[in-house]
Protein backbone atom coordinates (compact mmCIF):
# COMPACT_ATOMS: atom_id res chain seq x y z
CA UNK A 1 0.00 0.00 0.00
CA UNK A 2 2.85 2.38 0.55
CA UNK A 3 6.16 3.10 -1.11
CA UNK A 4 8.37 4.13 1.61
CA UNK A 5 11.85 6.34 0.95
CA UNK A 6 14.15 7.88 3.13
CA UNK A 7 15.38 11.42 2.40
CA UNK A 8 18.15 12.89 4.21
CA UNK A 9 18.19 16.86 5.40
CA UNK A 10 20.93 18.98 6.41
CA UNK A 11 20.77 20.73 9.84
CA UNK A 12 24.03 22.27 10.94
CA UNK A 13 25.94 19.65 12.21
CA UNK A 14 23.38 16.70 12.39
CA UNK A 15 22.07 14.97 9.40
CA UNK A 16 18.21 14.02 9.76
CA UNK A 17 17.09 10.53 7.51
CA UNK A 18 13.14 11.57 7.57
CA UNK A 19 10.63 8.78 6.00
CA UNK A 20 8.92 9.56 3.54
CA UNK A 21 5.23 7.55 3.01
CA UNK A 22 3.72 7.42 -0.73
CA UNK A 23 0.42 6.43 -0.84
CA UNK A 24 -0.71 4.35 -4.27
CA UNK A 25 -4.47 3.84 -2.75
CA UNK A 26 -5.91 7.10 -4.37
CA UNK A 27 -8.77 6.66 -2.31
CA UNK A 28 -9.99 10.36 -2.94
CA UNK A 29 -8.73 10.84 -6.53
CA UNK A 30 -10.84 11.69 -9.43
CA UNK A 31 -10.94 9.05 -11.60
CA UNK A 32 -13.70 10.50 -13.97
CA UNK A 33 -11.64 13.54 -14.87
CA UNK A 34 -10.82 14.22 -18.86
CA UNK A 35 -12.02 11.44 -20.98
CA UNK A 36 -12.06 8.52 -18.44
CA UNK A 37 -15.56 9.75 -17.50
CA UNK A 38 -16.65 8.39 -20.89
CA UNK A 39 -18.32 5.08 -20.49
CA UNK A 40 -18.26 2.23 -18.25
CA UNK A 41 -15.91 -0.68 -18.86
CA UNK A 42 -14.67 -3.27 -16.07
CA UNK A 43 -11.51 -3.34 -14.20
CA UNK A 44 -10.35 -0.11 -15.32
CA UNK A 45 -6.96 0.93 -13.81
CA UNK A 46 -7.17 3.93 -11.67
CA UNK A 47 -5.98 7.02 -14.01
CA UNK A 48 -3.31 8.17 -11.31
CA UNK A 49 -1.33 5.00 -11.56
CA UNK A 50 -0.84 5.52 -14.82
CA UNK A 51 -0.12 9.05 -14.28
CA UNK A 52 2.34 8.40 -11.65
CA UNK A 53 4.50 5.89 -13.67
CA UNK A 54 4.21 7.68 -17.04
CA UNK A 55 5.71 10.71 -15.16
CA UNK A 56 8.53 8.65 -12.85
CA UNK A 57 9.74 6.47 -15.68
CA UNK A 58 9.38 8.31 -18.65
CA UNK A 59 10.45 11.80 -20.50
CA UNK A 60 7.61 13.82 -22.60
CA UNK A 61 7.81 13.12 -26.26
CA UNK A 62 8.81 9.11 -25.49
CA UNK A 63 6.53 6.37 -26.54
CA UNK A 64 4.15 4.82 -23.83
CA UNK A 65 2.26 1.18 -24.58
CA UNK A 66 -0.36 -0.63 -22.76
CA UNK A 67 -0.60 -4.10 -24.45
CA UNK A 68 -4.09 -4.72 -22.76
CA UNK A 69 -5.52 -0.95 -23.43
CA UNK A 70 -9.11 -1.68 -22.14
CA UNK A 71 -11.01 1.55 -22.43
CA UNK A 72 -7.37 3.61 -23.01
CA UNK A 73 -6.73 4.45 -19.16
CA UNK A 74 -3.10 4.94 -19.82
CA UNK A 75 -3.00 5.92 -23.06
CA UNK A 76 -5.07 9.01 -21.89
CA UNK A 77 -2.62 9.51 -19.19
CA UNK A 78 -0.17 9.32 -21.98
CA UNK A 79 -1.70 12.23 -24.05
CA UNK A 80 -1.96 14.05 -20.97
CA UNK A 81 1.20 13.92 -19.94
CA UNK A 82 2.67 14.97 -23.48
CA UNK A 83 3.65 11.19 -24.51
CA UNK A 84 3.03 9.46 -27.59
CA UNK A 85 1.25 6.14 -26.90
CA UNK A 86 0.36 2.73 -28.98
CA UNK A 87 -2.36 0.57 -27.40
CA UNK A 88 -3.73 -2.86 -28.14
CA UNK A 89 -6.77 -5.45 -27.58
CA UNK A 90 -8.51 -8.13 -28.73
CA UNK A 91 -11.91 -6.27 -27.80
CA UNK A 92 -13.07 -3.94 -30.94
CA UNK A 93 -15.02 -1.93 -28.43
CA UNK A 94 -12.12 -1.42 -26.07
CA UNK A 95 -10.43 -0.30 -29.42
CA UNK A 96 -13.26 2.24 -30.18
CA UNK A 97 -13.54 3.67 -26.62
CA UNK A 98 -9.35 4.08 -26.55
CA UNK A 99 -9.50 5.54 -29.89
CA UNK A 100 -12.27 8.12 -29.06
CA UNK A 101 -10.65 8.76 -25.80
CA UNK A 102 -7.74 9.71 -27.13
CA UNK A 103 -8.82 11.93 -30.23
CA UNK A 104 -9.63 15.45 -29.78
CA UNK A 105 -11.95 17.47 -32.29
CA UNK A 106 -12.16 21.11 -32.12
CA UNK A 107 -14.98 21.76 -29.34
CA UNK A 108 -16.38 24.33 -31.70
CA UNK A 109 -16.48 22.26 -34.82
CA UNK A 110 -17.93 19.36 -32.21
CA UNK A 111 -21.07 21.51 -30.95
CA UNK A 112 -22.12 22.35 -34.68
CA UNK A 113 -21.32 18.44 -35.86
CA UNK A 114 -23.43 17.58 -32.36
CA UNK A 115 -26.22 20.04 -32.77
CA UNK A 116 -26.65 18.69 -36.46
CA UNK A 117 -26.87 15.79 -35.62
CA UNK A 118 -29.51 16.29 -32.74
CA UNK A 119 -32.08 18.03 -34.87
CA UNK A 120 -32.53 15.28 -36.79
CA UNK A 121 -32.77 13.24 -33.98
CA UNK A 122 -35.30 15.31 -32.69
CA UNK A 123 -37.33 15.19 -35.83
CA UNK A 124 -37.43 11.25 -36.27
CA UNK A 125 -38.35 10.87 -32.65
CA UNK A 126 -41.19 13.25 -33.28
CA UNK A 127 -42.61 11.20 -36.54
CA UNK A 128 -42.87 7.94 -34.20
CA UNK A 129 -46.24 7.01 -33.69
CA UNK A 130 -47.80 3.53 -33.85
CA UNK A 131 -48.30 3.06 -37.60
CA UNK A 132 -45.08 3.57 -38.43
CA UNK A 133 -42.78 3.25 -35.96
CA UNK A 134 -41.65 0.18 -37.48
CA UNK A 135 -41.34 0.92 -40.91
CA UNK A 136 -37.66 1.40 -42.98
CA UNK A 137 -35.25 0.89 -40.16
CA UNK A 138 -32.29 -0.85 -40.01
CA UNK A 139 -31.89 -3.01 -36.94
CA UNK A 140 -29.37 -5.84 -36.14
CA UNK A 141 -30.33 -9.09 -36.64
CA UNK A 142 -28.68 -11.14 -34.06
CA UNK A 143 -29.99 -14.09 -31.90
CA UNK A 144 -32.82 -13.25 -29.01
CA UNK A 145 -32.76 -9.52 -29.61
CA UNK A 146 -35.75 -9.66 -28.67
CA UNK A 147 -34.75 -11.62 -24.91
CA UNK A 148 -32.72 -8.27 -24.11
CA UNK A 149 -34.32 -4.98 -25.35
CA UNK A 150 -38.12 -4.24 -25.15
CA UNK A 151 -40.01 -3.63 -28.97
CA UNK A 152 -39.96 0.31 -28.31
CA UNK A 153 -36.42 -0.04 -27.26
CA UNK A 154 -35.49 -1.45 -30.35
CA UNK A 155 -37.21 0.57 -32.59
CA UNK A 156 -35.66 3.94 -30.95
CA UNK A 157 -32.13 2.46 -30.87
CA UNK A 158 -32.39 1.74 -34.08
CA UNK A 159 -33.42 5.20 -35.21
CA UNK A 160 -30.59 6.66 -33.12
CA UNK A 161 -28.15 3.70 -34.52
CA UNK A 162 -29.02 4.77 -38.40
CA UNK A 163 -28.59 8.49 -37.60
CA UNK A 164 -25.08 8.12 -36.51
CA UNK A 165 -24.11 5.80 -39.58
CA UNK A 166 -25.39 8.54 -41.82
CA UNK A 167 -22.85 10.99 -40.34
CA UNK A 168 -20.02 11.58 -42.87
CA UNK A 169 -17.33 13.02 -40.49
CA UNK A 170 -15.60 9.20 -39.39
CA UNK A 171 -13.87 10.79 -36.39
CA UNK A 172 -17.41 12.51 -35.33
CA UNK A 173 -19.56 8.85 -36.19
CA UNK A 174 -16.93 7.19 -33.86
CA UNK A 175 -17.98 9.68 -31.10
CA UNK A 176 -21.40 9.62 -31.09
CA UNK A 177 -21.07 5.73 -31.33
CA UNK A 178 -19.42 6.25 -27.34
CA UNK A 179 -22.73 7.33 -25.52
CA UNK A 180 -24.81 5.08 -28.19
CA UNK A 181 -22.82 2.02 -26.59
CA UNK A 182 -23.39 3.55 -23.18
CA UNK A 183 -26.80 3.43 -23.90
CA UNK A 184 -27.32 0.59 -25.38
CA UNK A 185 -26.49 -1.35 -22.09
CA UNK A 186 -28.57 1.03 -19.82
CA UNK A 187 -31.72 0.55 -21.58
CA UNK A 188 -31.50 -3.34 -22.20
CA UNK A 189 -32.84 -5.97 -20.32
CA UNK A 190 -30.24 -6.73 -17.82
CA UNK A 191 -29.34 -6.75 -14.21
CA UNK A 192 -27.43 -2.68 -13.93
CA UNK A 193 -24.25 -2.80 -11.73
CA UNK A 194 -23.03 -6.16 -13.17
CA UNK A 195 -21.01 -7.18 -15.97
CA UNK A 196 -21.93 -10.56 -17.15
CA UNK A 197 -25.38 -10.72 -18.89
CA UNK A 198 -28.01 -11.72 -15.91
CA UNK A 199 -31.66 -10.35 -17.22
CA UNK A 200 -33.85 -8.65 -15.07
CA UNK A 201 -35.94 -10.70 -12.76
CA UNK A 202 -39.89 -10.54 -14.90
CA UNK A 203 -41.49 -8.50 -11.96
CA UNK A 204 -38.24 -5.69 -12.53
CA UNK A 205 -38.78 -6.73 -16.33
CA UNK A 206 -41.99 -5.26 -16.27
CA UNK A 207 -41.66 -2.43 -14.87
CA UNK A 208 -38.68 -1.34 -16.80
CA UNK A 209 -39.46 0.83 -19.38
CA UNK A 210 -36.42 3.12 -20.36
CA UNK A 211 -36.73 6.53 -21.80
CA UNK A 212 -34.15 5.58 -24.47
CA UNK A 213 -33.94 9.27 -26.00
CA UNK A 214 -33.20 11.01 -22.72
CA UNK A 215 -30.78 8.56 -21.92
CA UNK A 216 -28.60 9.02 -24.79
CA UNK A 217 -29.02 12.40 -24.44
CA UNK A 218 -27.40 12.45 -20.91
CA UNK A 219 -24.71 10.25 -22.20
CA UNK A 220 -23.85 12.31 -25.08
CA UNK A 221 -23.67 15.48 -23.14
CA UNK A 222 -21.36 13.59 -20.55
CA UNK A 223 -19.15 12.46 -23.07
CA UNK A 224 -18.93 16.18 -24.72
CA UNK A 225 -17.93 17.60 -21.14
CA UNK A 226 -15.14 14.89 -21.22
CA UNK A 227 -13.53 15.54 -24.49
CA UNK A 228 -13.86 19.08 -23.94
CA UNK A 229 -11.90 18.88 -21.14
CA UNK A 230 -9.58 16.65 -22.93
CA UNK A 231 -9.19 18.97 -25.88
CA UNK A 232 -8.60 21.34 -23.46
CA UNK A 233 -5.88 19.43 -20.86
CA UNK A 234 -4.02 18.60 -24.64
CA UNK A 235 -4.14 21.89 -26.71
CA UNK A 236 -5.68 19.64 -28.92
CA UNK A 237 -2.09 17.73 -29.96
CA UNK A 238 -2.21 14.00 -29.61
CA UNK A 239 -0.31 11.26 -30.88
CA UNK A 240 -1.86 7.96 -30.06
CA UNK A 241 -3.09 4.73 -32.08
CA UNK A 242 -4.78 1.84 -30.77
CA UNK A 243 -5.32 -1.60 -32.99
CA UNK A 244 -7.38 -4.54 -32.48
CA UNK A 245 -4.70 -7.01 -32.03
CA UNK A 246 -3.78 -10.14 -29.64
CA UNK A 247 -0.80 -8.63 -26.98
CA UNK A 248 0.80 -12.32 -27.58
CA UNK A 249 1.55 -11.09 -31.83
CA UNK A 250 2.56 -7.57 -32.05
CA UNK A 251 5.15 -8.57 -34.02
CA UNK A 252 3.49 -6.68 -37.33
CA UNK A 253 2.15 -3.41 -35.55
CA UNK A 254 5.66 -2.62 -33.04
CA UNK A 255 9.02 -2.70 -33.88
CA UNK A 256 11.42 -3.99 -31.91
CA UNK A 257 13.08 -2.24 -28.84
CA UNK A 258 10.93 1.04 -29.85
CA UNK A 259 9.03 1.46 -26.51
CA UNK A 260 10.12 3.21 -23.82
CA UNK A 261 7.70 2.14 -21.08
CA UNK A 262 5.12 -0.12 -20.80
CA UNK A 263 2.02 0.87 -18.56
CA UNK A 264 -0.64 -2.10 -18.29
CA UNK A 265 -3.08 -4.07 -15.83
CA UNK A 266 -3.15 -7.69 -17.36
CA UNK A 267 -6.40 -9.63 -16.60
CA UNK A 268 -6.46 -11.23 -12.98
CA UNK A 269 -7.49 -14.55 -14.57
CA UNK A 270 -9.10 -16.57 -17.13
CA UNK A 271 -12.75 -15.02 -18.37
CA UNK A 272 -15.06 -17.66 -16.83
CA UNK A 273 -14.07 -16.55 -13.19
CA UNK A 274 -13.23 -13.39 -13.26
CA UNK A 275 -14.01 -10.55 -15.76
CA UNK A 276 -15.76 -11.71 -19.05
CA UNK A 277 -14.85 -8.71 -21.06
CA UNK A 278 -16.45 -9.99 -24.09
CA UNK A 279 -19.76 -10.98 -22.60
CA UNK A 280 -19.38 -7.50 -20.78
CA UNK A 281 -19.19 -6.09 -24.66
CA UNK A 282 -21.60 -8.17 -26.58
CA UNK A 283 -24.60 -5.81 -26.58
CA UNK A 284 -22.96 -2.88 -27.68
CA UNK A 285 -20.99 -4.71 -30.43
CA UNK A 286 -24.06 -6.34 -31.60
CA UNK A 287 -25.72 -3.04 -32.06
CA UNK A 288 -22.63 -1.60 -33.66
CA UNK A 289 -21.32 -4.32 -35.03
CA UNK A 290 -23.03 -4.93 -38.46
CA UNK A 291 -22.19 -1.24 -40.10
CA UNK A 292 -19.07 -0.94 -38.09
CA UNK A 293 -16.26 -1.83 -40.40
CA UNK A 294 -13.37 -3.02 -36.79
CA UNK A 295 -16.47 -5.06 -35.70
CA UNK A 296 -16.63 -7.87 -38.29
CA UNK A 297 -19.22 -10.63 -37.34
CA UNK A 298 -21.16 -11.93 -34.51
CA UNK A 299 -18.93 -15.01 -34.35
CA UNK A 300 -16.28 -12.63 -33.91
CA UNK A 301 -18.05 -11.39 -30.86
CA UNK A 302 -18.73 -14.55 -29.08
CA UNK A 303 -15.14 -15.59 -29.38
CA UNK A 304 -14.10 -12.44 -27.69
CA UNK A 305 -13.24 -14.29 -24.10
CA UNK A 306 -12.23 -17.52 -25.51
CA UNK A 307 -9.39 -15.97 -27.27
CA UNK A 308 -8.51 -14.38 -23.61
CA UNK A 309 -5.99 -15.20 -21.68
CA UNK A 310 -6.75 -18.34 -20.70
CA UNK A 311 -9.60 -18.38 -22.73
CA UNK A 312 -8.64 -21.81 -25.01
CA UNK A 313 -9.16 -24.75 -22.24
CA UNK A 314 -6.14 -27.42 -23.18
CA UNK A 315 -5.25 -30.32 -20.97
CA UNK A 316 -2.71 -31.15 -18.79
CA UNK A 317 -1.61 -28.43 -16.67
CA UNK A 318 2.62 -29.69 -17.02
CA UNK A 319 4.05 -26.26 -18.62
CA UNK A 320 7.41 -24.95 -18.95
CA UNK A 321 7.19 -21.96 -17.17
CA UNK A 322 10.07 -21.28 -14.92
CA UNK A 323 8.43 -19.70 -11.61
CA UNK A 324 8.61 -22.12 -8.66
CA UNK A 325 5.43 -20.12 -7.04
CA UNK A 326 3.48 -21.06 -9.74
CA UNK A 327 4.34 -24.96 -9.80
CA UNK A 328 3.55 -24.51 -5.90
CA UNK A 329 0.07 -23.31 -6.11
CA UNK A 330 -1.00 -25.45 -9.42
CA UNK A 331 -0.10 -28.98 -7.10
CA UNK A 332 -1.82 -27.33 -4.56
CA UNK A 333 -5.32 -26.80 -6.30
CA UNK A 334 -4.48 -29.82 -8.77
CA UNK A 335 -5.07 -31.88 -5.53
CA UNK A 336 -8.88 -30.19 -5.17
CA UNK A 337 -10.00 -29.75 -8.93
CA UNK A 338 -7.21 -30.85 -11.71
CA UNK A 339 -9.18 -29.23 -14.01
CA UNK A 340 -8.98 -25.33 -12.55
CA UNK A 341 -5.16 -26.05 -11.94
CA UNK A 342 -5.49 -26.65 -15.73
CA UNK A 343 -7.24 -23.30 -16.36
CA UNK A 344 -4.37 -21.33 -14.15
CA UNK A 345 -2.03 -22.96 -15.86
CA UNK A 346 -2.82 -22.42 -19.45
CA UNK A 347 -3.84 -18.64 -18.07
CA UNK A 348 -0.33 -18.17 -17.32
CA UNK A 349 1.14 -19.70 -20.02
CA UNK A 350 -0.70 -17.11 -22.23
CA UNK A 351 0.25 -14.60 -19.99
CA UNK A 352 4.03 -15.52 -20.39
CA UNK A 353 3.68 -15.24 -24.25
CA UNK A 354 3.09 -11.31 -23.65
CA UNK A 355 5.45 -10.78 -21.20
CA UNK A 356 7.93 -12.31 -23.66
CA UNK A 357 6.38 -9.15 -26.37
CA UNK A 358 6.46 -7.15 -23.78
CA UNK A 359 9.98 -7.56 -23.36
CA UNK A 360 10.99 -7.30 -27.55
CA UNK A 361 9.06 -4.04 -27.84
CA UNK A 362 11.11 -2.19 -25.05
CA UNK A 363 14.43 -0.48 -25.67
CA UNK A 364 17.54 -1.63 -23.58
CA UNK A 365 17.16 -0.05 -19.90
CA UNK A 366 13.10 0.79 -20.41
CA UNK A 367 10.42 0.09 -17.79
CA UNK A 368 7.92 -1.81 -17.58
CA UNK A 369 5.17 -1.02 -15.04
CA UNK A 370 2.19 -3.71 -14.47
CA UNK A 371 -0.56 -3.41 -11.95
CA UNK A 372 -1.69 -7.34 -11.12
CA UNK A 373 -4.09 -8.74 -8.24
CA UNK A 374 -3.21 -11.87 -6.45
CA UNK A 375 -6.18 -13.58 -7.32
CA UNK A 376 -7.85 -16.61 -5.17
CA UNK A 377 -8.94 -20.20 -6.82
CA UNK A 378 -9.99 -23.19 -4.66
CA UNK A 379 -9.45 -21.65 -1.44
CA UNK A 380 -5.72 -21.08 -2.31
CA UNK A 381 -4.04 -17.47 -3.01
CA UNK A 382 -2.10 -17.16 -6.36
CA UNK A 383 0.37 -14.99 -5.78
CA UNK A 384 0.30 -13.25 -9.32
CA UNK A 385 2.36 -10.82 -8.48
CA UNK A 386 5.49 -13.24 -7.97
CA UNK A 387 4.74 -15.28 -10.41
CA UNK A 388 4.78 -12.23 -13.18
CA UNK A 389 8.44 -11.23 -11.64
CA UNK A 390 9.25 -14.80 -11.61
CA UNK A 391 8.39 -14.83 -15.38
CA UNK A 392 9.66 -12.10 -16.23
CA UNK A 393 13.09 -12.26 -14.80
CA UNK A 394 13.37 -15.73 -17.13
CA UNK A 395 13.18 -13.03 -19.89
CA UNK A 396 15.34 -10.91 -18.84
CA UNK A 397 13.86 -7.99 -16.72
CA UNK A 398 15.68 -7.12 -13.49
CA UNK A 399 13.15 -5.44 -10.65
CA UNK A 400 12.89 -2.50 -9.90
CA UNK A 401 10.19 -2.18 -7.14
CA UNK A 402 6.86 -3.61 -5.64
CA UNK A 403 4.09 -1.51 -4.31
CA UNK A 404 1.39 -3.22 -2.81
CA UNK A 405 -1.90 -1.24 -2.74
CA UNK A 406 -5.54 -1.27 -1.85
CA UNK A 407 -8.32 -1.39 -4.73
CA UNK A 408 -10.95 1.34 -3.28
CA UNK A 409 -12.20 2.06 -6.76
CA UNK A 410 -10.92 -0.34 -9.16
CA UNK A 411 -14.13 -1.49 -11.31
CA UNK A 412 -14.40 -5.86 -9.88
CA UNK A 413 -17.65 -7.23 -7.66
CA UNK A 414 -16.67 -7.46 -4.34
CA UNK A 415 -18.34 -11.56 -4.48
CA UNK A 416 -18.08 -13.49 -7.39
CA UNK A 417 -17.54 -17.34 -8.34
CA UNK A 418 -14.42 -18.64 -8.00
CA UNK A 419 -15.74 -22.10 -8.67
CA UNK A 420 -17.90 -21.71 -11.60
CA UNK A 421 -20.17 -23.51 -9.30
CA UNK A 422 -23.91 -22.31 -8.90
CA UNK A 423 -24.06 -20.72 -5.73
CA UNK A 424 -20.47 -21.26 -4.46
CA UNK A 425 -19.52 -17.25 -4.01
CA UNK A 426 -16.03 -15.95 -2.57
CA UNK A 427 -14.57 -12.55 -1.92
CA UNK A 428 -12.48 -10.86 -4.93
CA UNK A 429 -9.28 -8.99 -4.18
CA UNK A 430 -9.10 -5.97 -2.39
CA UNK A 431 -4.93 -5.25 -2.80
CA UNK A 432 -3.30 -5.42 -6.08
CA UNK A 433 0.46 -4.73 -6.65
CA UNK A 434 2.27 -2.87 -8.58
CA UNK A 435 5.19 -4.36 -10.27
CA UNK A 436 7.88 -2.33 -12.11
CA UNK A 437 10.64 -4.11 -13.78
CA UNK A 438 13.36 -2.75 -16.39
CA UNK A 439 15.10 -4.85 -19.22
CA UNK A 440 18.81 -5.44 -19.10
Amino acid sequence: MKNQTLESYSAGQAVLQIQQTESWDFEFADTQCNTHGMHNYPARMVPQIAERLIKKYSQPGQLIYDPMCGSGTALVEAMLCGRRAIGTDLNPLAILLSKVKTTPIESNYLKNRVSDFLEKLNSRFNQLDGVNKRKSLSKPDFTNIDFWFKPQVIVELAIIRELIFNVGDKTVQEFLLVPFSATVRKVSNTRPGEFKLYRYSPTLLEKHNPNVLKIFKEELRNSMVCLMDFNRATGLKCDCNAYKVDARYTENIIPNGSVDLIVTSPPYGDSRTTVAYGQFSRLSLQWLGLDYDEIRSYDEITRLDKASLGGSIRKNYVHSLKSKSLDSVLKTIAAKDAQRAEEVAWFFVDLNDVYKQMHRVLRKGGIAGIVIGNRTVKETLIPSSTITSELCGELGFEPIEKIDRNIPYKTIPLLNSPTNETGVIGRTMNKEDIVVLRKY
